[in-house]
């Protein structure tokens, strides 16, 4: 890579997963609607994304590295799987038509496995003719972490072709993961436990946890698992014990003041940072 520093536009930014991979010298220009989402990433990383409406852009701004991680929702289940007929969807059909203008050196996009093979993916396709393109289905748990959070991901480069991203995979133990001292809070009163005893999703603190949704707050059931403890007792993740499967820095901190469903919702959107780490490693930044 040239020695100066990269430059960097996030869309869809939420709380700064991309950025937590980033080198420390990349200059970043981020953008979300969430204004929960710009306040934890303002206290992180010293600066606040923009607001701006992404399915109205004029322009990308230039840049060597485009990011996107657009919303999963019309290609999930619980979105109804509208594809691009999906409001939500618009943002970016808007990106898919400004990136032939911009062509940034790099591209890369996040997104759940179902996006492959959508309209949606069709369009972005589209959009990077020219590119030299890598894309596929990969999770953390291929870098030894104990969290399963399978992510569709495309990269794309002007500069050659992308290789396969490189994974060293190691154990960690998911206790590594866990608050000394979890809040009270977090524990399911027994009466809870029992009533639904057999449809919890519970783990041992031997295994692996499974994708945390943005949900994970108000929902005991399909958005994320449950902890049984060494005493027996079950209870929520924290958001930190999240943040920290997700791969964030153990002084990263949500904005203040939120509370549980909000962090919940923040950090149930964000990406996994070795992950992404890995393959922009791949496309040569690290």
């Amino acid at each position: 890579m040239d020695p100066t520093p990269l430059r960097v536009t996030e869309l869809f930014c939420g709380i700064g997963g991309l950025a937590a991979a980033l080198p420390p010298d990349a200059q970043v220009l981020a953008v979300d609607q969430s204004e929960l989402a710009r306040q934890s990433y303002a206290h992180n990383f010293g600066h606040t994304p923009k607001a701006w409406n992404i399915a109205g852009l004029k322009s990308i701004p230039s840049s060597d590295l485009l990011w996107l991680s657009p919303p999963c929702q019309p290609y999930t289940q619980r979105g109804e799987q509208r594809d691009l007929a999906d409001k939500r969807s618009a943002a970016l059909l808007r990106v898919c038509a400004l990136i032939p203008q911009a062509r940034p050196r790099f591209v890369g996009l996040e997104n759940v496995p179902q996006f492959e093979g959508s309209e949606g993916h069709a369009r972005f396709l589209d959009a990077l003719q020219g590119y030299q393109i890598w894309q596929g289905v990969l999770c953390p748990s291929q870098l030894g972490v104990p969290n399963r959070r399978r992510r569709f991901y495309v990269l794309a480069s002007q500069g050659g072709a992308v290789p396969e991203p490189v994974f060293a995979p190691e154990s960690l133990r998911l206790s590594l993961y866990l608050d000394p001292h979890p809040d009270p809070a977090l524990f399911l009163s027994n009466e809870d436990t029992t009533r639904l005893l057999g449809v919890l999703p519970i783990i041992a603190l031997d295994q692996s946890t499974e994708t945390f949704t943005s949900g994970y707050g108000r929902s005991l059931l399909k958005a994320g698992s449950l902890l049984r403890s060494a005493d027996g007792r079950v209870r929520r993740f924290s958001p930190q014990e999240i943040l920290r499967l997700h791969g964030f820095p153990e002084d990263f901190e949500l904005a203040p003041g939120l509370d549980l469903v909000k962090q919940y919702k923040l950090v149930g959107n964000s990406l996994s940072v070795p992950v992404v780490r890995a393959l922009l490693k791949a496309l040569g930044i690290d």
